[in-house]
């Protein structure tokens, strides 16, 4: 059986500290499933981008930039997938209710890009608790080398 690490951040609602997250991200990737985390999969944009827009989410439309809010953050890391929550102490939205920018129809509409580039990233990408809580899936799968 492998390692399981877990461990969390509570972070003011300042967008300052959310690179704290970053950090301890590239560093779970780096340590744990051994790739360098900013070329984690070629073509694709590195996972510390999809971070850094749910902790900003959190930190702008969650908390609206509280002082006295804060923004937890657990990661979680078992057998090469990589489980990050990200719960604000807003007061939540209806993801549903978030506009589909990929559509043509709504390409030009505001919100619903950080959502979209979230799912690009992670791929599996859930809401709880109303909202205020965002759960990130990022699954390292062995690569093979062709030479």
């Amino acid at each position: 059986m492998k390692e399981t690490i877990s461990f969390t951040l509570v972070l003011p609602s300042n967008l300052e500290f959310r690179e704290l997250a970053i950090a301890s991200l590239d560093w779970l990737i780096k340590t744990y499933a051994n790739v360098n985390p900013d070329e984690t999969y070629p073509g694709q944009l590195p996972p510390s981008w999809g971070l850094r827009e749910t902790v900003s989410n959190a930190i702008e439309h969650g908390n609206k930039y509280n002082p006295n809010k804060k923004v937890t953050i657990t990661f979680t890391f078992s057998e090469g997938k990589f489980i990050i929550s990200v719960q604000d102490e807003g007061d939540g939205f209806v993801p549903e209710e978030v506009p589909d920018c990929i559509g043509e129809s709504n390409i030009l509409k505001e919100g619903g890009r950080g959502i979209a580039m979230m799912r690009e990233i992670f791929g599996n990408v859930k809401f709880e608790d109303g909202g205020r809580r965002t759960i990130l899936e990022l699954t390292f799968a062995p690569i093979a080398i062709v030479a």
